[in-house]
């Protein structure tokens, strides 16, 4: 775990910007599975909804061994996207911040 994805949301990030945040990268990865295919992105795709489910609206999932143990998406990233791709960054911090939701403020 680093410390820059953990600290984002725990000190200055909200639930209700991880939602948002959340929505637009499934709706720019669901773009990318529309026009190729990516087994990759199709992973990446299923998993965020199942963070949409379990973490932000049934929060079924609050522990972080459960989350880490659930969810591939952050190993994918760091495996699959170069450093300077933007989606590497946007996927770790959909992981960190699934970690951290359950202690992130509303506003």
């Amino acid at each position: 775990m680093t410390d820059k994805y953990l600290n984002e949301f725990s000190n200055r990030e909200s639930k209700r910007n991880y939602r948002f945040f959340l929505d637009e990268t499934i709706n720019i990865v669901d773009g990318v599975v529309k026009r190729s295919d990516s087994q990759l992105f199709k992973i990446i795709l299923s998993q965020l909804y199942d963070i949409k489910e379990n973490v932000v609206k049934t929060g079924r999932l609050t522990d972080w061994t459960d989350i880490d143990d659930r969810y591939t998406i952050g190993s994918l990233a760091i495996k699959s996207f170069d450093d300077n791709d933007p989606m590497k960054d946007r996927i770790q911090t959909i992981f960190y911040g699934a970690i951290e939701y359950v202690n992130l403020p509303e506003l």
